[in-house]
């Protein structure tokens, strides 16, 4: 790559020469860290937040009879109310992650035994039947990340909100490697290393715990607002220098992604990017340059993250992601070995 030219002409040189500069650094320093949101999965053909709340409320409308069909709970038919009052969620004025607590109420009260341990096993077992389904025994439209596919190659830390095991695949498809995976917060104890997973919503698997399973409005506060879980991201960054977030498909308008950086400000040498699609919905040229620059600026003075422009269609991303690779590794390669060293050659 012509180290002359612009990845792309939405961000200046001297941006993404520092975006590539500080990933080097980070990577040396074993620091590296991407964060996949939903967007990336969204690209696969997996379901957005809404559509998946519409799915499990219609999974589980015709799939409560497979709860009455355990023997051990003390129900032997479906009442239709609770069928129809499913139904009647999809218009409910709340909010999703509240409609998930309600849908997991009904399973619970499906899940009635003799005693509340057989029940807590029961409810277990089947809470996350349709998540179990959905991402890790069938198929996503397309069979291939070429965005992940990409970005295993710089082997750093994963943390995302994903519930499927698409970063898996990518490293096994892309450059035959098997990462340590971590299947929900709790199991984060201190720095990890890099080439790992971290599955903070936790994971659908067979044998998870549920409990540890972020996607109602209870199960996001204890993840992100309460307890000791509210500590774990910023357990892993402990004795790292210069460390470096990249996040990529998330929303950096959700409350979570939010908290989550005001957690990690006590890391005052911690650099936090984002890549974003730009959208250019005026026809003028200084209305969205303007627009541009307020929200550069708006996210740096208030969240303290740098916005990288990757292009103006989402199937931009692995394009440009492919680009920062190639730079990325023809730096490594000619950097010095020494951490202290770069970082000098580094600065601009």
């Amino acid at each position: 790559m012509d180290e002359d030219t612009n990845i792309t002409s939405y961000n200046s040189k001297q941006k993404e020469e520092v975006l590539v500069s500080r990933l080097v650094e980070a990577k040396n320093e074993l620091s590296f860290v991407c964060f996949i949101g939903a967007g990336v999965s969204i690209a696969q053909g997996y379901p957005d937040w809404n559509q998946y709340v519409k799915q499990l409320i219609d999974y589980w409308r015709y799939h409560l009879d497979e709860l009455v069909a355990e023997p051990e709970t003390n129900r032997n038919t479906v009442d239709m109310n609770d069928t129809l009052f499913l139904e009647s969620l999809h218009h409910m004025p709340v909010s999703n992650k509240r409609k998930v607590d309600l849908v997991n109420f009904i399973l619970k009260d499906y899940c009635e035994a003799h005693d509340s341990k057989k029940t807590l096993e029961l409810y277990n077992r089947h809470v996350l039947d349709f998540e179990r389904k959905l991402f890790t025994e069938i198929e996503p439209t397309i069979a291939k990340n070429e965005i992940l596919d990409e970005l295993v190659k710089f082997e750093p830390i994963f943390i995302t909100t994903n519930y499927d095991d698409q970063i898996e695949k990518s490293y096994e498809r892309s450059i035959s490697k098997t990462p340590i995976k971590i299947r929900n917060i709790t199991e984060i104890n201190g720095a990890v290393e890099q080439n790992s997973i971290i599955h903070i919503h936790g994971v659908p698997d067979i044998d998870c715990n549920p409990e540890f399973f972020v996607s109602s409005a209870k199960s996001y506060s204890n993840a992100y607002f309460l307890g000791e879980n509210y500590n774990k991201i910023s357990q892993l960054l402990k004795d790292k220098n210069s460390p470096v977030f990249l996040f990529i498909g998330c929303s950096m308008e959700e409350d979570e992604i939010l908290s989550l950086l005001k957690n990690l400000e006590e890391f005052s040498n911690l650099t936090s990017y984002a890549l974003m699609k730009l959208d250019q919905l005026n026809p003028s040229d200084p209305v969205n340059q303007r627009k541009k620059n307020i929200i550069e600026k708006y996210y740096k003075i208030e969240h303290n993250v740098e916005i990288i422009w990757f292009g103006t269609e989402f199937s931009d991303l692995p394009v440009f992601i492919k680009k920062i690779g190639e730079r990325f590794h023809e730096l490594r390669e000619s950097a010095p070995a020494d951490p202290e060293e770069l970082r000098k050659e580094l600065t601009f």
